[in-house]
């Protein structure tokens, strides 16, 4: 496990130089890693994904509908004290 992370972060530490090298010295460190973890995503978010979906077609088949958007919009607008949609 150590070594794999070690190799990870070597292969970050090389695509972080070629980031500086191919005009990247105006990117953020976070803009760096937006794009490293775009490029190298992890396998395990990739099968919770899956899972959540999975799992809402299975909803779907038993019947549930979920909630239209405009009351998802409505609650989560009241709930963090923001201004009705206009």
């Amino acid at each position: 496990m150590k070594t794999m992370a070690i190799s990870e972060l070597e292969k970050f530490h090389a695509f972080v130089g070629e980031k500086l090298a191919n005009g990247g010295k105006n990117l953020s460190p976070e803009d760096v890693l937006d794009d490293w973890r775009e490029k190298h995503p992890d396998p395990e978010d990739f099968e919770d994904d899956v899972a959540a979906i999975q799992a809402a077609l299975d909803d779907l088949a038993n019947g549930e509908v979920g909630m239209p958007f405009v009351e998802f919009d409505r609650r989560m607008r009241k709930k963090l004290k923001m201004p009705p949609a206009p």
